[in-house]
């Protein structure tokens, strides 16, 4: 198993950088690799070279399933903020987003996608990516405090097509194809196959709604509970999916890990 992970691992390296089609087929063939292989290092190689892929919650998942529960955090109670300081760093009064290594490469993708060059670091962020962090906040109506919340980040690492447009309208409104045949296209594009499609039926159940059998096939009242899912989001509501509602699929579903587990 050892050879077979650093068989992944190096392939995943060897993988030249690319953008738009190619990178899709890069990382549909280094999932489906991971897939075949199953264990636990295998899916951590695929997520550090595509930290926020099309199947890194996937990916995540199957980690989770094999590692198990987690034991929860002790509950600590928070101190009362001080007054606001108007000449203090306004980074340092964000609401504090803590993020993994692979959440602050996704952040770091994100940036160079969109034109800010956030510097070659690779763990925490320095100055350089504080600077393109503040740039893309500024860009994309947010305060620019070099910090990212929750929100700023689901928006840098979901929506690959947002860019640095205004933030006035939801994520998805902004990025809604608007026509049947562009959603169902934008579907495709993520290159779910059956397996993934079961899964995502499953969570729909496990979130309340009603999908049917769990077969991958996404029949008509898969499309209506997808439908639904995405009206009690807030989401543009129509019965294909897409990045920002499967992440938040996986959000709602996030106690159960999914019906996969990896090889320890």
């Amino acid at each position: 198993m050892i050879r077979l992970s650093l068989a992944l691992a190096t392939a995943l390296a060897l993988a030249a950088p690319a953008n738009g089609a190619l990178a899709d087929a890069q990382e549909l063939a280094a999932w489906r690799l991971a897939v075949r292989l199953n264990g636990v290092e295998d899916y951590r190689a695929f997520l550090a070279k595509h930290p926020s892929g099309n199947f890194a919650a996937f990916a995540h998942n199957r980690i989770a399933a094999a590692e198990g529960p987690r034991p929860a955090a002790p509950l600590v109670s928070a101190p009362l903020a001080p007054p606001s300081d108007p000449g203090a760093d306004p980074a340092a009064a964000a609401p504090r987003f803590d993020l993994s290594p692979g959440q602050r490469m996704a952040a770091r993708d994100g940036l160079r996608a969109r034109g800010f060059e956030p510097g070659p670091g690779e763990g925490e962020f320095d100055d350089a990516a504080r600077a393109a962090i503040s740039s893309w906040q500024a860009a994309s109506g947010f305060p620019p405090t070099g910090a990212l919340t929750e929100a700023e980040y689901d928006e840098l690492t979901a929506a690959p097509l947002s860019g640095a447009l205004p933030a006035g309208a939801p994520m998805t409104a902004r990025l809604d194809p608007g026509t049947e045949g562009g959603r169902a296209a934008a579907e495709a594009a993520l290159f779910y196959g059956p397996e993934e499609l079961a899964e995502i039926e499953m969570r729909l159940a496990r979130a309340g709604f009603a999908p049917g059998e769990a077969d991958g096939t996404l029949d008509e009242a898969a499309r209506e509970a997808i439908r639904a899912f995405r009206f009690s989001r807030g989401l543009v509501a129509h019965g294909f999916f897409d990045r920002p509602a499967v992440d938040l699929l996986m959000r709602a579903t996030a106690s159960w890990p999914g019906p996969v587990a990896a090889r320890k």
